[in-house]
Parts: structure tokens; sequence; C-alpha cells
């Protein structure tokens, strides 16, 4: 609540939701019954717009990933 936007720790995960479900923005949503009525609910958006070098190299990141994988079973199955 006090850096008044989502946690750090869940940036990549809100671009991947971003990258595969191609929407233009995601909700961060948080709720705590320990806090006041009015603190309870916390929603911070985040948009694709604002984003997109992180979309683009997760992108390149996942095909690197993918073809690592490739050439890993290449060399097991030989």
């Amino acid at each position: 609540m006090k850096r008044k936007t989502f946690d750090p720790a869940y940036k990549w995960q809100l671009i991947g939701h971003l990258d595969c479900t191609a929407r233009d923005w995601v909700d961060f949503v948080s709720y705590c019954t320990d806090f006041t009525e009015d603190k309870q609910l916390i929603i911070y958006r985040l948009a694709r717009k604002d984003c997109q070098d992180e979309i683009d190299k997760l992108r390149v990141r996942r095909k690197d990933f993918l073809n690592l994988i490739e050439d890993t079973i290449d060399v097991i199955i030989q």
C-alpha cells in the first residue's frame, strides 16, 4: 500500500499474464480481512502499453529457453 503499486515480486507474473492473454491490462488484487474495511481490498492495474519492452524480453527469453530444451533433448536421444 505504501508503494502505491503491486509488489515487484509479481512483476513478471503479471507481464506473463499480459503476454499469454493478449489483453490490454491486468489487475493485481490483494485482499486482507485484518485491515480496516477501507483498506482491505487494493487493486493496481498494469497496462500492456506501459510494459511492452518487458513483454518483448519475456518472449525472447521464452524462445531461448525452448531452444535450450530442444537442444538438450537432441543431445539426450542421440
